[in-house]
């Protein structure tokens, strides 16, 4: 604990960190518990939420409207005596409501506290006999939702099984209580994992005889050249590395290539913003266009390399359109490499371990194949990384201006790819700050020109798009939950979300496709260790028809060692990163874990305020697959040395099978 202490810096750095996770937790309970703006639900025992029962559709809610369909909510109840009533409701929406034909002086607009009940003197609209309590709620942000209680004298009226709902004047039928834990229709319309097993059952086998033969050939060949244990595993992983990245180039070449280009997340959108280019010749603005919010460089370069590209055919447009997304996906692997080389230098066999990792990532390689500006960003998110933890190993990072300007450089790129570029921002700009800041024996002008050069080059490249944005929109985030302009409203289903779906996981296990309608981290699994949610598509039909699914379905069991391997990597990260008595290597190792809590916080925060199937998608932090490599590597060197020293020889071989037949099976789902 002294170790962990030993400076001022540590103190303060501590103190922040435990700021930022007492903030953070203090703000997920705020959103959920109290914001209108958290779209999370806590069922009150004695006035559940109540949904109408809708025919499933996946597909987007609202887009192109202005008006909202009202969803009818009805029951009927009878009184004995009608001297005195009150009633308490809520509405998840604009409401209306009346009791028998008058209406109730009620607070129904779309922009109140939906959580908050409301408490109605009702004495004088009630009769003996029967009575009939209706609402009209109207939401343009997710479905009509119901909560309320009425008390009569003796009688309690409740929302729950006496109501009956419907939606756009289609006919009344009993309601269920709200959940947003569904199952697709169309989920089991593919190979489940066990299925894909009994499928290939063969093709496993001959896949662990090859990587068996592999590890039998190395022993042999390290037995006869002497090298130790260290130097083959990097062997190995160099060889690994190299034959995935071959494997990459043919994918390219004769895999992706047929995919069309409007499949994959929002790619005709994607297509539609190149075309505004190409068409008009300037950048459009937030309100023009589903997709135009987006900052510019991702269209601007697909724009210049389909103007190439038509100079040599339909094929070769095809090709350059997707090919920022492929080069983004090779960078993220070199980018995995370097990382591990930075933090570690004395292992050198990790960082092709690491980059065997980044190569087989399905999220990476899925990315990879389709246009969208995700795979860019998480390019230049993971150089930024990687620059700024050299910056943090520097005895001077001050008086390094290249450095520091060329981590601005990589920042300012991601920052006009995609506005989601602000967490690592604000993570690199605390490491960073704090460092240049700490160094209080030089004098105050290099901490400004290191300042200038750290700072200048970001702004200039891209604080003009947000400059923009500010003066046309009065504020420099625009992002496509709050676009600008009528029709540009929209959800997806479930549109609320309950705790539940916070902790619940292993239908994607059983049943990975669509997933993500049955957890946050089933969705979260499926979408990191295969195409779970099907390129976006809301029905089969929309499937990218090149990958394999059941070596994918497959894939989802052979992740779950995988993920092992990563977790208990990163958990050797954090004690490394408490431990080392160097400050320089504890704020270097430091800065990519806190940007993994960073990022996953953010994406977990999106499915509070966005709670759509599509949010919680695991490669939004495609750009922590550098730190995720280097955890896997970390794990498997950690497993290698637990076994080589209780199973010899062996229980290492087994265990480079057992993972390389893993990975493999990763790989192969996107072969085809």
């Amino acid at each position: 604990m002294r170790r962990i202490f030993q400076s001022r810096a540590d103190r303060n750095a501590w103190l922040a960190l435990t700021i930022a996770v007492l903030g953070g937790v203090a703000l997920l309970g705020e959103r959920i518990a109290s914001s209108s703006a958290g779209r999370v639900l806590v069922h009150d025992a004695i006035a559940p939420w109540i949904m109408a029962v809708e025919p499933f559709s996946a597909n987007l809610r609202q887009r192109g409207r202005s008006q909202a369909p009202v969803t009818r909510f009805r029951a009927a109840f009878r009184l004995e005596e009608a001297d005195a009533g009150v009633l308490m409701i809520r509405a998840f929406g604009a409401m209306q409501v009346r009791l028998n034909g008058s209406p109730l002086p009620v607070e129904g607009g779309e922009d109140r506290d939906w959580k908050a009940f409301q408490r109605i003197e009702v004495g004088r609209w009630l009769s003996p006999g029967r009575n009939q309590l209706e609402v009209d709620v109207r939401n343009r942000r997710g479905p009509g939702l119901l909560s309320l209680r009425l008390v009569a004298g003796d009688r309690f009226i409740e929302s729950g099984p006496r109501f009956k709902a419907g939606v756009a004047g289609r006919p009344l039928e009993p309601v269920r209580i709200a959940d947003d834990l569904r199952r697709h229709p169309e989920a089991g319309g593919l190979p489940s994992p066990y299925e894909a097993l009994r499928s290939r059952a063969w093709a496993f086998a001959g896949l662990i005889g090859l990587w068996a033969g592999v590890a039998i050939g190395r022993t042999r060949l390290r037995a006869g050249s002497g090298r130790d244990a260290a130097t083959d595993a990097g062997a190995a992983a160099r060889v690994a590395a190299a034959l995935l990245l071959l494997a990459w180039g043919i994918l390219l070449l004769r895999r992706f290539i047929d995919i069309p280009l409007t499949q994959g997340f929002d790619a005709a959108d994607h297509l539609e913003y190149v075309g505004f280019l190409a068409r008009e010749g300037r950048i459009p603005l937030a309100s023009e266009g589903w997709a135009m919010y987006h900052p510019p460089l991702y269209y601007l370069i697909v724009d210049l390399l389909r103007d190439a590209g038509r100079l040599f055919g339909a094929g070769a447009e095809r090709f350059v359109t997707r090919l920022p997304s492929f080069a983004a996906g090779l960078a993220l692997v070199w980018l995995s490499g370097r990382l591990a080389e930075r933090l570690h230098p004395e292992r050198a066999w990790l960082r092709w371990i690491a980059m065997a990792f980044a190569a087989a990532l399905p999220m990476n390689l899925l990315l990879a194949a389709h246009v969208s500006n995700e795979g860019l960003l998480a390019a230049f998110s993971a150089a930024a990384l990687v620059s700024a933890v050299g910056v943090l190993l520097r005895d001077q990072p001050e008086r390094d201006l290249g450095d520091l300007a060329a981590l601005s450089v990589w920042i300012g790129l991601a920052l006009l790819t995609k506005i989601t570029a602000v967490v690592l921002t604000a993570t690199v700009g605390v490491f960073v700050g704090v460092r240049l800041l700490a160094r209080t024996e030089d004098r105050a002008w290099l901490r400004v020109r290191a300042g200038v050069a750290w700072l200048g080059p970001a702004a200039l490249i891209s604080g003009w798009f947000y400059l923009r944005n500010a003066l046309v929109y009065g504020r420099p985030w625009v992002g496509n939950w709050n676009l600008p302009g009528e029709g540009q409203l929209w959800w997806s289903p479930p549109g609320f979300h309950t705790l539940d779906y916070y902790t619940h996981f292993g239908r994607v296990l059983v049943e990975p496709w669509y997933a993500a309608f049955a957890s946050f981290w089933d969705a979260l699994y499926s979408t990191a260790w295969g195409d779970g949610m099907l390129g976006g598509s809301a029905s089969l039909a929309g499937r990218t028809a090149v990958w394999d699914y059941e070596w994918m379905a497959l894939g989802y069991w052979t992740a779950l060692p995988i993920s092992a391997l990563v977790l208990i990597g990163l958990g050797r990260w954090v004690a490394d990163c408490v431990r080392d008595a160097s400050a320089q290597r504890r704020a270097a190792l430091g800065l990519p874990l806190v940007f993994l809590a960073a990022l996953g916080f953010a994406i977990g925060l999106g499915t509070i305020l966005l709670p759509y199937w599509g949010q919680a998608k695991a490669f939004y932090g495609l750009s922590l697959t550098p730190v995720l490599a280097v955890g896997f590597a970390r794990g498997y060197e950690a497993a290698d040395r637990v076994v080589s020293g209780r199973g010899g020889k062996g229980a290492r071989e087994l265990l480079f099978v057992f993972v390389a037949v893993c990975l493999s099976v990763l790989f192969l789902g996107f072969v085809g």
